[in-house]
């Protein structure tokens, strides 16, 4: 989803959303965060960033009442940490690789064992997937 103000649009997405943060201005982050770990209610809630801005948004939102189990709910630094580059190319991968391994991770689990049965888990990315894009360059 790409909207102008995408704050807005994160309470009326589904629960078991899939929330993708990365923008260019720390402040979007900080009200879209604060935003989807209020929902408490989602699949994946990953903010672009290093461990550096994670701490620091750790502290302004510990400072706003989250809790350490809702903080640990957010994924960041997003990405499989094999990719080290910082190139966007780079990160672009990592984060599509950490995607890819969330989809795979109960493939099959509930089918017998040889079965070529497709299951309800197969497939958990077909939740609703929300993504913001921002033009703000600050």
């Amino acid at each position: 989803m790409v909207n102008e103000f995408p704050v807005d649009e994160v309470e009326d997405l589904p629960a078991n959303s899939y929330f993708i943060v990365m923008t260019h201005n720390h402040q979007l982050d900080q009200q879209l965060s604060e935003k989807i770990l209020a929902r408490d209610d989602f699949s994946y809630f990953g903010l672009i960033g290093s461990a550096t801005k994670r701490k620091k948004f750790e502290h302004r939102l510990t400072a706003k009442g989250f809790s350490r189990e809702q903080l640990d709910k957010m994924t960041c630094p997003m990405g499989i940490p094999e990719v080290k580059g910082k190139l966007p190319v780079e990160i672009a991968v990592a984060v599509a690789a950490e995607f890819i391994a969330l989809y795979n991770r109960n493939f099959g689990a509930s089918a017998k064992p040889g079965s070529k049965e497709r299951t309800s888990t197969d497939q958990p990315l077909k939740k609703s997937s929300a993504v913001w894009q921002s033009d703000n360059t600050h």
